[in-house]
C-alpha cells in the first residue's frame, strides 16, 4: 500500500505487506504499529519513502524491519524525510544490518529532518563486522545525506549497530553528510545518545536534570529543582526561575552536578531556593563557565552568593567569559563568590559587562562571604587580584578570545577579537557593528566544506584595529575579509591587519565571483594582497566592487594583485569597480605592488 498526501495511518499492520508513501506526501501516523517477520523474500523497510516525505506523528507509533539489508524507516538518496509533530515513534531496526531511519546495508539513503516528536531510533547489529547500522543515517557500507535534528524536537534517542561509527551519522563502512543537532554540527559515537530540544520549564512538573546540549527556556512554575548534568553545555534562553524561601526547597535556582557550561541567550533571572541556597550554585572542586551574549541576573532569597555558595555551602570555580550579567549577595554573601560561613574556589572574569553586589555584613562583592569564609584565586582580565571589597563591582571588557570560540560566532557592536582562531568556523560581523581587532589571527584553510571569508561583514561595519592583526580566507574562493554588496567597511585605528586570499578572491573586498561593497580605510598599517585575478583590495575574479577610499590618514597600506587581475586597489580580472579615491587623487591603481604613501617606511 502507498500512502498519499494526506492520508491518515493507523492501527496494527496485520499482513506482511510493503508499506509506502508517495513522492512529495505529507501523512500522520497516529497510533500505528508495523512489525513484520524478518524474512528473506521482504525485501523492503518498515517504511518506504518513495521520494520527498513529511510524517506528523500523533500517539505512540511503532515502526520494526522486514529485511535484514532494509531500515525501519527509509527515504532514497537526493530526497528529503521530515518528522515532525507532538507523538512517539520508535524505529528499530535491530534484527538488521541497517539504520532504524536513513539507509541499509549498501542502500544510500537521502536527508533526514527532525522537527518534533519523540523518537527512538535503534541501529542494527549485523552478525558481520562491516554491517552494523546507525540509529539515524547510513547503514553498513552506504552513505546518507544531511542530517538535522532541530531544537523543536521533544527528545531523540539514537543508539549505534554493534559496530557502527556513529549513533547519528555513518553506520560501519559508511559515510554521511553534515549532521547538525540544535546548535551543534557532527556526527554523534556515542550510543546510546540523548538529545532533548529546547525545554520549556512551565511545563517541568518534577525535579529535571539539563543535558549537554539542551536549551531550557520559560518560567519555572513549581518548586522544583533545576540541575545541569556533569560535563553539560547548557543554553539559558529566556529563563526565568523565581525561587521562594521554602525550607523544604533546600537547592538554587539552578543546581550544577559538576563541571558545566551555561551560555546565555537573551535575559534570564535566577533566583535561589530557600535562605541559604545561592541562584546558582557549582559544588566544590568543580568549575562553572559562563558565556554568551545575553543578560543574567543571579540572587540570593537570604544568606546565600548570587552566583557561588550558600550559607555553610562550599562551592567550586566560577569562570566569566562573556555576557551581562548581575549578581547579587545576600546577607553576609559575595555577589559573586561564598555564602555565610563556607569557603569558595577560584574565580575567573575575562569578558563580558559585569555587576557584582555585596549582602550585608559581606566583606566582599567578588570572593569570600562573611563568618570566616574563604576563597581561591582571584583573576580579572588576567591579572591576579585581591577579593574585591567595594559594596558594587562593575566590569566591561567585551573582548572574545578566538583560541576559545569553536562554533560559528558572529561578532556584535562594541566586542573586542583577540587571539588565534583554532577551528575551521565562520566569524561575522553584525550589520551596522563597531568592533576592535586587538591581535586577532585568522588563518583559514583551504577546504571545500569551509565556505566563507576570514572575516565575513554580514553588512555596514567598522573596523578598528589595534596591535597586529592577520586574516586569511578559507576556501579558495573567499577574502581575508569579505564586504557584501551595497554595504561598507571602515578600517581605522592605529593597529595592523595584513589580509589575504588562498586563492582567487580579493584580500579585502570581494569572493570569486561574487561582487562587493565599499571599502573606506581611514587608519592603520594595512598589508593586502589578491589571489589569482583578484585586487588587494577591491574584486575578485569576473564580479564588481563598490566604491573605494584611502584617506591621507593612514599610516600605511600596500596592496599587491593577483596574476592576471588589472589592479592592485580596484577591480579584479573582467569586472570593474565604483571610484577609487587614494589620498585625494583618484583612479585605481595598475602598480603592484603599491604602496601609499608612497615615501611610507
Amino acid at each position: 500500500y502507498t500512502a498519499k498526501n494526506g492520508e491518515v495511518l493507523t492501527g496494527k499492520l496485520g499482513s506482511q505487506v510493503k508499506i509506502s508513501v508517495a513522492d512529495g506526501a505529507t501523512i500522520t501516523l497516529r497510533d500505528v504499529t508495523i512489525e513484520g517477520r524478518v524474512h528473506k523474500s521482504s525485501m523492503w523497510a518498515g517504511l518506504t519513502c518513495n521520494g520527498n516525505a513529511t510524517l506528523i506523528l500523533e500517539g505512540t507509533n511503532t515502526v520494526k524491519v522486514f529485511h535484514w539489508y532494509h531500515p525501519a524507516i527509509y527515504i532514497p538518496s537526493g530526497h528529503t524525510l521530515t518528522i515532525k509533530g507532538n507523538g512517539a515513534l520508535t524505529a528499530d531496526a535491530s534484527a538488521s544490518y541497517a539504520a532504524g531511519i536513513g539507509g541499509g546495508r549498501k542502500l544510500s539513503c537521502g536527508n533526514i529532518v527532525i522537527e518534533g516528536g519523540t523518537i527512538v531510533a535503534i541501529g542494527g547489529s549485523g552478525a558481520h563486522f562491516e554491517c552494523s547500522g546507525a540509529g539515524i543515517g547510513s547503514g553498513g557500507e552506504s552513505e546518507c545525506g544531511n542530517i538535522t535534528i532541530k531544537e523543536t524536537v521533544t527528545k531523540v534517542t539514537a543508539s549505534k549497530g554493534r559496530y557502527a561509527k556513529h549513533s547519528i551519522g555513518a553506520g560501519q563502512e559508511g559515510r554521511c553528510g553534515t549532521v547538525t543537532i540544535g546548535r551543534k554540527t557532527g556526527p554523534i559515537e556515542e550510543s546510546p545518545h540523548t538529545y532533548e530540544g529546547n525545554i520549556e520549564l512551565s511545563r517541568v512538573t518534577e525535579n529535571y536534570i539539563a543535558k549537554d546540549g539542551a536549551i531550557l527556556t520559560g518560567e519555572l512554575g513549581g518548586k522544583h529543582k533545576i540541575s545541569i548534568a556533569e560535563g553539560a553545555t547548557v543554553i539559558l534562553h529566556d529563563v526565568t526561575i523565581n525561587g521562594a524561601d521554602d525550607i523544604s526547597c533546600p537547592w538554587a535556582g539552578i543546581n550544577c552536578e559538576g563541571d558545566a557550561t551555561l551560555i546565555l541567550e537573551s535575559s534570564n533571572s535566577v533566583k535561589g531556593f530557600h535562605s541559604y541556597s545561592p541562584g546558582i550554585h557549582v559544588k566544590p572542586n568543580k568549575t562553572l563557565t559562563i558565556k554568551g551574549k545575553g543578560s543574567l541576573a543571579a540572587s540570593s532569597t537570604g544568606w546565600a552568593a548570587g552566583i557561588g555558595g550558600g550559607s555553610f555551602i562550599p562551592c567550586g570555580n566560577i569562570v566569566i567569559e562573556g555576557g551581562t550579567i548581575t549578581a547579587t549577595g545576600g546577607n553576609w554573601a559575595a555577589g559573586i563568590g561564598g555564602g555565610y560561613g563556607a569557603s569558595c574556589g577560584s574565580i575567573t572574569i575575562s569578558s563580558g559587562i559585569i555587576t557584582a553586589t555585596r549582602g550585608s555584613s559581606a566583606p566582599y562583592s567578588v570572593g569570600a562571604g562573611g563568618g570566616g569564609g574563604t576563597c581561591g584565586t582571584i583573576t580579572i582580565d588576567g591579572v591576579v587580584t585581591d577579593p574585591i571589597s567595594k559594596d558594587k563591582f562593575t566590569y566591561d571588557n567585551r573582548t572574545v578570545n578566538l583560541s576559545k570560540v569553536t562554533e560559528n560566532y558572529t561578532v556584535e557592536d562594541g566586542e573586542t577579537l583577540t587571539g588565534t582562531l583554532g577551528a575551521n568556523v565562520k566569524i561575522s560581523i553584525a550589520n551596522g557593528a563597531t568592533v576592535t581587532l586587538k591581535d586577532a589571527n585568522i588563518n583559514g584553510v583551504d577546504e571545500w566544506s569551509c565556505n566563507w571569508a576570514g572575516l565575513t561583514c554580514d553588512g555596514n561595519a567598522v573596523i578598528i584595529l589595534e596591535g597586529t592583526n592577520s586574516m586569511k580566507g578559507f576556501n579558495h574562493r573567499y577574502p581575508g575579509i569579505f564586504v557584501p554588496r551595497w554595504k561598507t567597511l571602515t578600517i581605522k585605528g592605529s593597529g595592523s591587519l595584513d589580509a589575504s586570499s588562498n586563492g582567487w578572491a580579493a584580500g579585502i573586498g570581494g569572493e570569486y565571483e561574487k561582487s562587493c561593497g565599499n571599502i573606506v580605510i581611514e587608519g592603520g598599517t594595512i598589508t593586502a594582497t589578491g589571489g589569482k585575478e583578484a585586487a588587494g583590495i577591491g574584486g575578485g575574479s569576473w564580479y564588481d566592487c563598490g566604491y573605494i577610499i584611502i584617506r591621507d590618514t593612514v599610516t600605511k597600506v600596500t596592496a599587491t594583485k593577483g596574476e592576471y587581475a588589472q589592479h592592485s586597489i580596484g577591480a579584479g580580472r573582467y569586472a570593474s569597480c565604483g571610484t577609487v579615491t587614494i589620498g585625494g587623487q583618484n583612479g585605481p591603481i595598475y602598480a603592484s605592488p603599491y604602496t601609499y604613501p608612497p615615501d611610507a617606511q
